[in-house]
Formats: C-alpha cells, sequence, structure tokens
C-alpha cells in the first residue's frame, strides 16, 4: 500500500495476487476520486445534470441561498425524469443526511445498487408567475 500510495496517480504500481495456489500479477494506478466520483456518475445513475451551487451560481440565479446541486438539466425517459425532477431544482442530501460535494454525492449513490430507492432532499424554486416560497421537500428516485 505504502508503494501504491507513493506512486500516486503519476505512475501503475505492480501488485502479485495470489489465491487458491495460483497467483497473477496486476498493475494498478489510483485515480483521484473526483475523476471517478462527479457529476457524470451522477448522470448515469439518475439521470440528473447538477453543478454545484457556489455563492456566485446563487446570486446570478436570483437564490437566498447557496449550497447543494443545482439541477441544469434533467435526462429524458431517465429516472429522475419518472420522478418529477425539474431544472433549477437544488439537491441539498440522499436520504436526509447532507452532501458537502460532488465527491461525497457520488460516493452515496455509487454505494447503493441500481433499481434501489434514494430521496433526494430538494429545494424546489417557486413555479413562473408565482408569488410562492421555495418549497422544500423529498423527492423518491429510483437509481439505474
Amino acid at each position: 500500500m505504502r508503494e501504491l500510495n507513493a506512486a500516486g496517480s503519476k505512475e501503475p504500481v505492480s501488485l502479485l495476487i495470489r489465491r487458491a495456489g495460483a497467483q497473477q500479477t496486476l498493475s494498478v494506478r489510483l485515480v483521484p476520486e473526483r475523476d471517478f466520483f462527479n457529476a457524470e456518475l451522477v448522470r448515469q445513475k439518475l439521470g440528473l445534470h447538477v453543478q454545484e451551487l457556489t455563492r456566485e451560481l446563487a446570486e446570478n440565479m436570483s437564490f437566498p441561498f447557496y449550497g447543494g446541486f443545482v439541477v441544469a438539466d434533467v435526462d429524458k425517459d431517465s429516472p429522475a425524469a419518472e420522478a418529477k425532477m425539474e431544472k433549477y431544482f437544488v439537491v441539498q442530501g440522499v436520504d436526509n443526511q447532507p452532501v458537502r460535494d460532488l465527491v461525497e454525492l457520488g460516493r452515496v449513490l455509487h454505494a447503493k445498487r441500481a433499481g434501489d430507492t434514494v430521496r433526494l432532499n430538494v429545494i424546489a424554486p417557486p413555479k413562473r408567475g408565482s408569488y410562492g416560497w421555495l418549497r422544500e421537500g423529498t423527492v423518491a428516485v429510483k437509481l439505474k
């Protein structure tokens, strides 16, 4: 492990695996978490295109808060579309647990199996033309 950690993502490290009397050499390389647990993984699992809701983005969108992940788009015929997720919803957590960044969101979704249902904690902006407040709730989405 020390050698693998020292090499990081720069160069592969050979590992000798012995199992049931047979041995095999594998070449492995560490990958930065952000290269795997990212917005693309969220899209693959849910059908949501998300980006982190930074202070600047929240101001540009006239949201009175920041943090979480704003939905930039929803894939047609995706689990998120079936669950009625919409553009501009803000995902703040999964199964009532806050998620701090895309890596953590990706980790949570990756730990679930296809067909599992997650409850996304969301804030939905008022519908166009209405003077309502932001709506908070949960949306159940079945993972693909």
